[in-house]
């Protein structure tokens, strides 16, 4: 540490020899000036550091600095300085003290961090971009693979042994859809872009919804489920509605998935402020030593389960980070072989409402339309063959007469020169993308409605084609009652 006094009448300095040697003076050698000492501060820090001890003499209060010295040899060294002027009885300030000790190593570290940093980022953007195109990949086929399905089931009612294999198709489709999801959740959370938009909604209803999902499933197991409201529970909450319904699918589909005999309870009640939700079955249990692994990401209790019971290990890992997100936690809070397991939710019923564009519209009501006004006319803007034929196949059965394009050029071309009520658009297709070529179409007077068609299943695609004037964003594979719900609602929207 270096130690310096200034005599503000004559601007003369006085260092001690580690001061001297800070500066790349040989001890004895530095000669007090002010231009000497000004010298050997770098060209790029010069003007800021004299400014802050200029100001510093005016106001008499501590300062602090930092900055680079450059030394004889060129080498460059960074510094940290503090000290203080004083003034005499009249208020004229008469001289300065204070200290000075080199920071070289700390500033390279913090460099070192900040590059570190810059990498990490990229390379997480660049995850974030390989995911994002790799869903659209394997989401692309995977709505044809669905799609194609549900049409065998509802094209051969009469024939239990075709719509049987259409249905098992139709559930490993949507198994492999609900791991790419659970993927995509993952990459969201690392990279600190899982978003939660909050809003009032109602919870029983949402209580209700998810134990009617579930039902099924524990009667065809030959397990009971049973749903227990406590009261003091209200009725409406501020939550994100979608992540609070995906943690308890996850949570309590997990303890279906792992009860062979009795019965999964889910309990919701008050607790000091939260919402508490509790999970209990009378499944195998959880090994003592795995109550947090289980919790880690890809961990399960042991291979055995993964082979039983199958599974990523995936559900859990992100359920507990969506609980911390929504103000609350999940915890296992008890397991054995004899009593099976509880696990406690709870959740912050007062988050501030945020705003946020949704993926998907509203989930439809339980008979949505399945029709469309006969001759509607659409026009298909896809690049996948299989799709538009999917696509073509049920909108033609709902009533509407349809044209196809291949690409977003096709597609801009058919729109303006053609008669159409609306417009569904993919987004990602080649020559002309989904964007530009709704942008055209705005642009030139368009006003029918067009919705969006779209592999990805980040949000950001949701909000980048709304704001390219798509009036819907539906995520593949499409849902037929909801793309009829949503073209119904915007064709009479756009009358």
């Amino acid at each position: 540490m270096g130690v310096f006094e200034v005599d503000t009448s004559t601007h003369r300095l006085r260092w001690s020899k580690y001061h001297e040697l800070l500066f790349g003076y040989a001890e004895g050698t530095f000669d007090g000036t002010r231009e000497a000492f000004r010298s050997r501060l770098h060209p790029e820090d010069r003007e800021a550091m004299v400014a802050v001890l200029d100001r510093a003499r005016v106001d008499l209060r501590p300062y602090e600095l930092e900055g680079r010295v450059v030394w004889p040899d060129g080498s460059i060294h960074w510094v940290y300085a503090r000290g203080q002027f004083f003034c005499d009885d009249r208020g004229v300030t008469t001289r300065g003290i204070g200290t000075v000790i080199e920071i070289t190593e700390r500033k390279l570290m913090e460099e070192e961090l900040r590059r570190t940093r810059i990498a990490a980022e990229a390379a997480s953007a660049a995850k974030s971009a390989f995911l994002a195109n790799m869903s659209h990949e394997i989401r692309t086929p995977l709505s044809a693979v669905i799609g194609l399905s549900e049409v065998l089931q509802l094209s051969h009612p009469q024939q239990p042994e075709v719509h049987d294999l259409a249905e098992k198709i139709n559930q490993n489709g949507r198994h492999l859809l609900a791991l790419i999801d659970g993927i995509l959740d993952i990459s969201k959370i690392e990279a600190g872009a899982m978003r939660c938009d909050v809003e009032v909604l109602d919870l029983l209803e949402l209580l209700q919804s998810v134990y009617d999902m579930l039902l099924d499933k524990a009667l065809a197991k030959g397990i009971g489920l049973e749903l227990k409201i406590a009261s003091g529970v209200p009725r409406t909450i501020h939550s994100d509605q979608l992540r609070l319904r995906q943690i308890l699918m996850n949570v309590v589909g997990n303890a279906l998935k792992f009860t062979a005999h009795g019965a999964v309870a889910i309990e919701a009640a008050t607790a000091s402020g939260r919402i508490q939700f509790t999970i209990r079955d009378t499944g195998g249990g959880v090994p003592a030593d795995a109550f947090e692994r289980i919790f880690e990401v890809f961990a399960q209790a042991d291979t055995a389960v993964s082979r039983e019971f199958g599974g990523t290990g995936l559900g859990l890992y992100i359920s507990r980070k969506l609980a911390r997100a929504l103000g609350g936690d999940l915890e296992l809070v008890s397991s054995s072989p004899t009593d099976g397991s509880v696990f406690r939710l709870t959740i912050d019923p007062h988050a501030e409402l945020g705003g946020g564009v949704e993926v998907e519209p509203p989930a439809p009501p339980a008979e949505p339309p399945a029709t469309l006004p006969i001759g509607t006319r659409i026009l298909v803007v896809e690049d996948s063959p299989d799709l538009r034929e999917l696509i073509e196949h049920l909108l033609t059965e709902a009533g509407a007469t349809v044209e196809t394009a291949v690409d977003g050029a096709d597609g801009v071309l058919k729109a303006s020169s053609q008669d159409f009520d609306a417009v569904l658009m993919d987004l990602h297709m080649p020559k002309l993308d989904g964007y530009e070529a709704t942008r055209r179409l705005r642009s030139t007077g368009f006003s029918r409605p067009i919705l969006a068609l779209s592999a990805h299943a980040f949000k950001d695609e949701a909000e980048r084609s709304l704001k390219a004037g798509c009036d819907a964003h539906i995520t593949k594979p499409v849902n037929r009652r909801l793309l009829f719900q949503t073209l119904n609602a915007a064709l009479t929207l756009r009358v």
